[in-house]
């Protein structure tokens, strides 16, 4: 699934990320979201290194709830504006 990696990331940590993605998607549970949170964790990885895949998975689950309330937030302030 992160072959495509080969030239960012070596296969142990081809094999970290594959973890994390395997135990965020399990918390989440759409399989709908795979290419979503495989870009997500990409990220992650990218911006705070790799560590142990609980630890990714975390960090992971953790941005996309910041960035759901963010998005909610958004929502309320506009629809606050127009009533």
């Amino acid at each position: 699934m992160f072959g495509s990696l080969r030239h960012e990331f070596d296969p142990l940590e081809r094999e970290i990320l594959e973890r994390a993605f395997d135990a965020a998607l399990a918390v989440i549970g759409d399989g709908g979201a795979k290419s979503f949170l495989r870009g997500k964790l990409i990220e992650v990885a990218r911006v705070n290194g790799l560590s142990d895949p609980e630890t990714m998975r975390d960090i992971l689950l953790t941005r996309l709830s910041s960035d759901r309330g963010t998005r909610l937030n958004r929502q309320f302030q506009v629809s606050a504006r127009i009533d």
